[in-house]
C-alpha cells in the first residue's frame, strides 16, 4: 500500500490532484502546498533547487512511496540536483504528449517566466513534433493573481493583452498547473485548442483507501477558504514547519 506526495506552490496541485483522485479513487495522496514560497516562477534555480529538497526531506518524512512534481516550474529543474531518492514523477513531457493526439501546426505555450527561459517545453515539443511551430509566452502576473483570487475582469484584460498576437496559432498549452483555474478566460480570447496537465496519467498505486492529507507551509485557514472558494472543496489542512 503507497503513499504519493504530491508538491505543488499551491492552488495549482489542488486542480491535479481533484483529476488525479477521479482517475484513482483508491490511491492514498499527501498534498503539499508550498504556498510561503510561492510563486515559484519567479525564483531564481538556485533558490528553487534549495526549496525543492528541502519540501522532497519533508515528504520522505511523511514516508510516501513516490513524489508527483504538479508544477510545471520545478520539473524544469536540473534532475541531478534534485533528490531522488524516492521516485519522482514529473509533468512535461506527459503533457506535451497530449499533441500528438490532435492535428495541429502551430502552439502557444503559456507558462511561468521561469518555464519559459529553461524552454522546456519547447524542446519535448520539438522532438515530439519537429515541423511545428512554436511560440512561448511568459505571463509573471497569473499565478499570483490566482493565489490572491483576484477579479476576474482585470485578469481578463491581462491575458488579453500578454496574448493579443497569438490568436492565429492552432493550439495553447497551459504550462502552468495554476492556469486551468483561469481557463473560463482563456476561452474568451483564444479560439484554438486548449491543453493543460489534468489529462495526463500517473504511476500509481491504487492499493489504498483514498485518503488525501493536506498540507500548507503558510496558513492553513486561508489555504482551507481558498479550496473553499474555488473548488467548493471543504478541508482541514495542516501547517507543514519547512
Amino acid at each position: 500500500m503507497g503513499r504519493i506526495g504530491v508538491l505543488d506552490s499551491g492552488l495549482g496541485g489542488m486542480v491535479m490532484l481533484q483529476a488525479l483522485r477521479k482517475r484513482y479513487p483508491e490511491q492514498d495522496f499527501i498534498f503539499l502546498a508550498d504556498q510561503k514560497n510561492s510563486p515559484y516562477g519567479s525564483r531564481t534555480n538556485e533558490e528553487l533547487v534549495d526549496i525543492v529538497n528541502r519540501n522532497i526531506a519533508w515528504l520522505k518524512q511523511q514516508q510516501v512511496d513516490s513524489i508527483f512534481m504538479a508544477c510545471n516550474t520545478i520539473s524544469c529543474l536540473n534532475p541531478d540536483k534534485i533528490d531522488d531518492s524516492v521516485p519522482i514523477q514529473r509533468i512535461i513531457e506527459p503533457t506535451c504528449r497530449q499533441i500528438e493526439t490532435i492535428d495541429v501546426k502551430s502552439v502557444v505555450v503559456c507558462a511561468t517566466p521561469f518555464t519559459c527561459a529553461t524552454h522546456a517545453y519547447k524542446s519535448v515539443l520539438n522532438k515530439i513534433c519537429p515541423a511545428l511551430k512554436i511560440v512561448e509566452v511568459p505571463l509573471p502576473f497569473l499565478c499570483r493573481d490566482i493565489e490572491e483570487m483576484n477579479d476576474s475582469s482585470i485578469v481578463l484584460e491581462k491575458l488579453r493583452h500578454a496574448l493579443k498576437e497569438v490568436s492565429s496559432y492552432d493550439a495553447m498549452i497551459l504550462g502552468c498547473t495554476h492556469y486551468p483555474l483561469a481557463r473560463a478566460l482563456f476561452e474568451q480570447i483564444f479560439p484554438g485548442r486548449i491543453l493543460d496537465s489534468n489529462g495526463i496519467q500517473l504511476q500509481c498505486f491504487s492499493q489504498g483507501t483514498g485518503m488525501i492529507e493536506f498540507y500548507t507551509t503558510d496558513d492553513p485557514s486561508y489555504f482551507d477558504l481558498q479550496c473553499e472558494r474555488l473548488f467548493h472543496l471543504k478541508i482541514q489542512s495542516k501547517k507543514a514547519g519547512i
